[in-house]
């Protein structure tokens, strides 16, 4: 088996030297680079078509940040009648559809594990238990880097600008850090994992999404003394053909195992109404965790035993089918923000600096109407679930 690499970054040379360490009948002919810079040209080559025109290779890796540049690489690849398998989330998240339909069309395979749990078994497990299985939900803390930032405000008690600094110190952060605290990562993966594990047609821009940029280290205080944890978490659930859906902060009690998943770590769930839940817990994030699901993707196409991923059908959104309490905290000179929410108050809270208002049980579509009249006040906030 011979394969074209396109891009040799850090993924890139996870997967390269993955694949020179471990296989000897499956290699890289040729790998797509931007600049030669001295590279051996017999190996390296600028021009995709060098790819595309050779027959020898059946299967194109992509592994590449820039999603318009992964996305065309992806179409030009399948037109050639090459697998293809990617590694760039929102390219795949913001094409399903189009990839999958295109791949059938020319009688290759369209694979993708790594960009949901990275070195996890997440999409090839639910594809597996679908065969069995209707899948109703998932869930999980999709993004490793938001739960590392967490942890250390929690544990350290320091405030978010010095959480994040500390990510990158530890060379946590992807290049483009805003799509992890903003919640814009953990739509695209909740995205993928809708459209495969409920067959729902979905877009990441349609998935309400609030990040973690804007928490404080007076909302932790707030947490301790209730014995609570926040979490970044991805959920989903279809109900009779409705789906209700949203990336936002939730609160869980301490001594779960939600609050427990610490560090750089992810826990991913779907529930099955044969097997029940499944869970899944690691550190997932990084070059060989993404190289390792790229080999299973170039295994199973080699293998002959890709899961037929069925095409995403269009349903209907129905945020009000699930109901919650809602954590609010803004500043004390926000009276703005405090009209919008006294006709829905559970709790107020009140310190020097900030005021928390927690909302009686309503629906996750007024909570979305309350947010969406919050932001307009351009005024400072941070929200947050609490789980059941």
């Amino acid at each position: 088996m011979q394969i074209g690499l396109l891009g040799y970054g850090a993924i890139g040379k996870g997967i390269y030297q993955t694949l020179k360490d471990r296989f000897q009948d499956i290699y890289i002919k040729k790998i797509l680079v931007r600049n030669l810079n001295n590279k051996d040209t017999s190996f390296f080559v600028t021009d995709l078509e060098e790819i595309l025109n050779d027959d020898d290779i059946d299967t194109v890796i992509i592994a590449i940040d820039d999603n318009k540049t992964s996305y065309d690489f992806a179409t030009m690849s399948l037109n050639a009648k090459k697998n293809v398998i990617m590694t760039n989330k929102s390219a795949v998240a913001n094409h399903f559809s189009e990839l999958l339909k295109m791949a059938d069309s020319k009688g290759v395979s369209f694979k993708f594990e790594s960009v949901v749990g990275s070195g996890l078994p997440w999409l090839s497990t639910i594809l597996e238990y679908k065969n069995v299985n209707e899948i109703s939900e998932v869930y999980g803390t999709f993004n490793g880097t938001c739960n590392l930032i967490l942890d250390l405000m929690k544990k350290d008690g320091i405030e978010f600008n010095e959480a994040l600094l500390k990510t990158r110190i530890l060379c946590y952060q992807e290049p483009n850090y805003m799509d992890d605290i903003k919640g814009e990562d953990s739509a695209n993966k909740l995205a993928i994992s809708i459209m495969v594990a409920l067959g729902a047609y979905v877009e990441p821009k349609d998935i309400p999404t609030y990040g973690i940029e804007t928490i404080r280290n007076l909302d932790f205080d707030f947490f301790e003394r209730r014995e609570l944890s926040p979490k970044l978490v991805s959920f989903a659930k279809l109900t009779n053909g409705r789906l209700s859906m949203l990336v936002a902060p939730f609160l869980f009690k301490q001594g779960t195992l939600m609050a427990n998943v610490s560090g750089n770590n992810k826990i991913l769930g779907f529930k099955g109404d044969i097997v029940g839940e499944v869970q899944f817990i690691g550190e997932a994030a990084g070059v060989y965790p993404t190289a390792n699901s790229v080999m299973l993707d170039v295994l199973d196409i080699k293998n002959n035993r890709c899961s037929k991923i069925v095409m995403p059908n269009e349903v209907i959104v129905d945020q009000t089918a699930i109901k919650h309490k809602f954590y609010f905290s803004f500043d004390q000179t926000s009276s703005k923000i405090e009209r919008i929410l006294i006709p829905y108050v559970h709790s107020i809270f009140e310190t020097q600096d900030s005021v928390v208002i927690t909302t009686r049980n309503i629906d996750f579509d007024t909570c979305i109407d309350l947010l969406e009249k919050i932001e307009m006040t351009g005024e400072r906030f941070f929200f947050a679930v609490y789980a059941d």
